[in-house]
């Protein structure tokens, strides 16, 4: 039918029906790739825009994220390093 769903929305509603709170969230930008080359014909049959971004969204089960949350990222090696694109 061409209506697009609330896949973000619906996310954070299932979680929260599992106890979890949507603690952060965060746009990622990808790189183009072929989208300029895939977007013209798709465009051309829907008029619907190619997508460069994901959701990114985080969720907590606990009690008190505000002093949990920061002893948890003490414990992740690699929550400090930059995303790289291979």
């Amino acid at each position: 039918d061409g209506w697009m769903r609330n896949l973000v929305g619906e996310t954070v509603d299932a979680f929260a029906a599992a106890g979890c709170g949507l603690y952060n969230s965060a746009v990622m930008l990808l790189p183009l790739h072929t989208l300029p080359m895939r977007v013209a014909k798709q465009f051309n049959h829907s008029h619907k825009l190619g997508m460069s971004h994901q959701h990114v969204l985080v969720f907590y089960n606990g009690r008190q994220p505000d002093k949990e949350v920061p002893e948890l990222s003490k414990k992740m090696s690699n929550a400090a390093r930059p995303l790289e694109w291979r």
